[in-house]
Formats: structure tokens, sequence, C-alpha cells
């Protein structure tokens, strides 16, 4: 079978082609320039080039491949189909098995960027591969569309595979020819980042604004294991958030581990751990990284950096209004303010009443709970649906979805908030107590009374809070509460305790966003010499030199370019950054050297032994 038009048939060929690697046919009719020598691709590994063409609309396009796997009766569940655009980001299809498990193919997309495409597909065409591997038919006949298998790279080519059996199913052939027999190229796993230079420039830039904030206010760093045991998860949270986790066993070991989603169970075992000898009040903060086996979308990933800062054996308010302060200290350092983040308070207390009010019984609370966490993230009948299950009737469903209004300035009373709220005037006396610990701070600005914020943490008891910025358009860039019980709960002492999480995910997004963080290569270390050589008798001077500089504790660098042309040397200096040109040149022989200030571009002769001193050394 001929295929005539791969570039507006998306959906249908993906069917036909799956038809006919299923029949052993080769496909082919691909776009000449693209395809092999003969024009056919290999009969169990094909690519499919999609295009942005105008009037196409892709998300019709997704739609109708996924109505095609519907048709084609070969699965239970739809095989979507997701095409990569410029415009237009279609995250990871799901995971698509038959009863009995096997996997037959695997769809991966692949985004091209390299000079190779750009120069034969078509002006105007958006880059997008669809590569469906083949493995043994004989394992089974169901399709497995794999999240984790959706990548984005920059080359496409065929892989070898060298195993016998692959290469009996899936010849090294491909659509590019001169990709062929290339190497694997292992891209970094989805939802995880690489930082190069520029990029941990920026991370350090968030992570130093982080520390110094919670060093200033008095915390101590720590650190925990990377991973705990699994039930240090599951025993707060029950067996359903392993399905969360990475969680797995040693080869040959029967322990079951996961790697951390969150600190505080860390940090409530360690403090457990230190017993009676655990100083009252204990301030710690930590910066490590987190892990989420959840499908990553904008703002939240796989793997994360967060700043965990924590009080325990503190009850007041005091404390609560403590860590808010460490927070907005923090945000104030990266150049946020009042009006870019807000803290939105809630108490779980106040919530809970509500609840009840509501028609929720006591042992459904956590649910409701959650189910309030959520709100913003589900559909309105699907919420409809959880809420009838909590036993509640068509009005409290109506009233539970409208739970909390509109959120009301700090600067208000909370007690004057009963009838409002229709709960018990004690019932706020923590707010009241919250709010003036808060103004005495002068944070109330920064500050709103928000009900409909429950955080969905089953451990928190009293004051709940979240930061967001006030576009509306991110998740929660930080959140926290207090949690009286959890040091208790793995064994410790009875000590009541309080803190936050920040990530640095969605806070890098809205840094991004107010271009409070332009480009990361502003962010790098600034050399404070940039070391030159003019004659061939100073080359072997030059290391010496670094060396000394360096000593006297100066970030001191070179050129790794054999011109002599000052003008390109000093251009060298200038692109990373340097505050000065140390030029040794014909002076060098009588002791000196040329220093040149690359900022104001003025320059003096500075004897070598006034080096250190004129360089802002010690």
């Amino acid at each position: 079978m001929h295929l005539e038009d791969p570039i507006t048939q998306i959906g249908p060929l993906l069917q036909q082609t799956v038809h006919l690697a299923d029949a052993g046919q080769d496909v082919h009719g691909l776009p000449g320039d693209l395809a092999t020598g003969d024009g056919m691709a290999p009969a169990r590994r094909f690519d499919v080039i999609s295009h942005d063409v105008a009037g196409i609309d892709l998300q019709q396009i997704a739609d109708r491949g996924r109505e095609d796997g519907r048709r084609s009766g070969e699965t239970e569940q739809a095989a979507g189909l997701a095409v990569a655009s410029a415009n237009t980001r279609f995250d990871a299809v799901p995971d698509v098995r038959q009863a009995d498990g096997h996997v037959d193919r695997e769809y991966r997309i692949f985004v091209a960027r390299d000079d190779f495409l750009e120069r034969r597909l078509e002006a105007g065409m958006e880059r997008s591969v669809r590569r469906l591997n083949h493995a043994d038919p004989a394992a089974g006949t169901s399709i497995d569309t794999d999240a984790d298998a959706i990548n984005h790279c920059c080359t496409l080519r065929t892989p070898s595979r060298p195993d016998n059996h692959s290469a009996r199913h899936c010849p090294d052939r491909g659509i590019l020819p001169s990709m062929a027999g290339s190497s694997h190229v292992y891209q970094a796993p989805r939802g995880t980042r690489d930082f190069l230079p520029e990029d941990m420039a920026v991370r350090l830039h968030i992570e130093q604004a982080w520390r110094t904030a919670a060093v200033t206010h008095g915390f101590l760093e720590i650190e925990g294991p990377t991973f705990e045991h699994l039930e240090l998860y599951t025993s707060k949270s029950g067996p359903g958030i392993v399905s969360e986790l990475f969680s797995f066993k040693r080869s040959g070991g029967e322990t079951e581990f996961a790697l951390r989603p969150e600190f505080t169970p860390t940090l409530a075992r360690m403090a457990a751990a230190q017993g009676r000898g655990l100083p009252v009040p204990t301030r710690w903060f930590s910066m490590p990284w987190h892990y989420r086996a959840e499908r990553p979308q904008r703002g939240r990933l796989r793997e994360f950096r967060q700043f965990n800062v924590d009080v325990i054996g503190d009850a007041s308010p005091a404390a609560d209004a403590e860590t808010i302060a460490v927070a907005l200290a923090a945000l104030a350092r990266l150049g946020l303010t009042a009006d870019d983040v807000q803290v939105r308070i809630s108490h779980r207390a106040v919530v809970n009443r509500m609840l009840n009010d509501l028609g929720v019984a006591d042992d459904r609370i956590t649910a409701a709970q959650d189910l309030l966490d959520k709100r913003d993230r589900i559909e309105p009948d699907a919420f409809a649906a959880k809420a009838t299950e909590l036993g509640l009737d068509p009005d409290a469903v109506t009233r539970l979805a409208a739970m909390g209004g509109e959120a009301v300035p700090a600067s208000t009373d909370p007690a004057t908030l009963s009838e409002v709220w229709s709960v018990p005037a004690e019932t706020l006396t923590e707010l009241v107590e919250l709010r003036e610990e808060l103004e005495a701070r002068g944070l109330l600005e920064f500050c709103r009374w928000d009900i409909s914020i429950v955080r969905g943490l089953a451990y928190y008891t009293g004051a709940v809070w979240e930061i967001h910025e006030t576009s509306g358009n991110e998740r929660a860039i930080a959140g926290g509460g207090r949690y009286d019980n959890l040091v208790e709960s793995f064994g410790g002492p009875s000590l009541p305790a309080c803190g936050f999480g920040m990530g640095d995910v969605v806070l890098e997004l809205v840094l991004r966003d107010r271009s409070l963080i332009e480009q990361g290569a502003d962010l790098l270390p600034r050399p404070d010499a940039f070391v030159l050589s003019m004659t061939d008798e100073n080359d072997s001077a030059v290391v010496p030199m670094l060396s000394r500089l360096r000593a006297a504790g100066l970030h001191a660098r070179t050129t790794g370019k054999s011109t002599r042309n000052l003008g390109k040397l000093l251009k060298d200096a200038n692109k990373c950054r340097a505050r000065h040109a140390v030029i040794l040149g014909e002076e060098f022989a009588d002791g000196s050297v040329t220093v040149k200030d690359l900022d104001s571009a003025e320059q003096s002769t500075v004897a070598v032994d006034e080096l250190v001193d004129r360089l802002g050394g010690g």
C-alpha cells in the first residue's frame, strides 16, 4: 500500500501503518528526499514526518488519531496521538496495554531541531517525528504508549540494535540514510533537567537567596538521605501513595525504599531520633532534591529542588509567622514584592468545622480536604461526583464547590469573620494571634485570609498557607502549615511543629515571567583577572601569574587562543565578563604589567608586587 500524504493524514496514517506493519509489509511513500535510497522504510520500523501546515488543527488531528485507535479494536483503551508543535504542546499520551500485559509497540515523539532536517523540510513546516519501534510480534499484539518514551532530541537517527532479535525484526535501515548506523544518543529522563553553566548559575542564584534568608532568620541547615524506607510514607499516607513515588528494592533484597517526594517525613524522623535531646525550639532548613513519579507538566517535574524551613517545639503562632517571614524574605531577595506575590492563609480547624456543617462525617474529613485541595485541578462534574461519594446532598455539593469565597486582606481582624465563615469565634483564636505576629513583622500587606486553602497532606493540624503569584498563571510557589502530631507519630516526643516547602521550578517560571532573571550568563561568576601574554617570552609566566592571583583569593583565567591580536583576546575576556585584563607585555621584563579595567576601559601600569592589591585580592 502506498501512503500518499503523510502530512495531513496523521490519524489515518498511524492506523494504516500499524496495520501494514502487522501484516509484515513495507511502508513507503514518505517524502522522497527523506526516504532511503530505494524509497522504502523497513518492514518493522518507520518514521512519520508530521508538519504544522496552515489550516491544520493539531488538536483535531490528535483527536482523530485517538478515534482511529478506538475503531481499530486492537486495544482496550484508545492509543492517543500526540503531535509536537512549536505553538502547541501535547504531553505524553497514556499507557495503553491489553489485558495480557504484553508490549508490542512503543510510540515516541522526537522534535527535530538540527540543521540536517532544516535543510530538508520546507519553510513553514513544524518539525516533529513520530517513531514506532516494534518488539517481537510473538510477545503480544497490544500497543503501549509510554509517557517516558516521549522525548525531545536534537538529532534524528535509526539506532543500531546489535542483538539478534532486533537485527532480525528491525534491520538498521532508516529514512535518514546519513544517520543510519550512528550511535545511540541518550536523553535525560523525562521530567528531569540538565544544568549547564548558565542554568546552574540561575539555580545557585535562587539557592543563595534561600540560604541567606534562612540563615539571617536564625535557621541551621540540615540534610537527610535521598531515599527512605517506603514505610515512612505509606504509614501516614496509605498504600495509595506508592503510585506517586519512585520506589524500589535492592537486587536480591526484601526491603522497600523510595526516593523522597518531600522532606517533612524525613525531618520528623530525624527529630524523633533525637528524642528529648532535641533543643526546643529547633529551627532547621534544607534544600534537597525531591522526586515524584507523576506526569511532568508546566511547573511540576519529577525531579526538583526544594527549600524547606521548619520550627520544631514551638506551638505559638509566632513560629508560623516566622516561617512565613523566611519565605517572603527569600522572595524579596529575588526581587518579588507584595505586587507580585501574596500569602493565602487558612486554618484546618475552620475548614473542618465548615465541612462538618455541610454534612461531612468526621471519618471523611480527610477525604473532603483532599477533594477541596484538588478543586481547581479537576472538572466540575468529577468534583460533584466525588463530593456526592462523601454523602453530601446536591445543595451541600454546591456549597462545598463555592466554599471559601473571596480572599480577605489579612489586615481584617479574623474575629470579625466568624459570621462570614459560619464558625464559632473561638475557632479563630489562632488566626487572631497570627495576625498580630504578621503585623509585628510588617507582613500584612503580603497576606490574605482564604479558607479555600486546605493543603492536601493529612498531617496538617492548624494554620495552613500557600504563596501564589498575583496573576494566577502558575501553581503555588510555596506551601506549608502546622503539623503538631507528626514527630510523635514517628516515635518521638510530643512536639508541635510547623514549616513550609518552596520548589525551584515554579519559582523560576515566576522570576522569568517578571524579567527578574534575564540571562543565566549574567549570573555566572565574573573573573577578577584575565591574564594575557603578548610575547613568546612571557607565555611561560602566565601559569605562575594565575597561581599567584588564585592563591590570593582572586578568580583568574586566561585564554585558550594562540593569537597575539589584543583586540581578539580582550573580546575573549569580555565574553566571560572579566573585570580586569592583566596584560603581560614588554614591561613585564621590568617587573610590571598593564591592567585594563574592562568596565571603564581605563588602563594603567602596575608593579607585579602590587597587582594583588590593585585587583582587590588579599
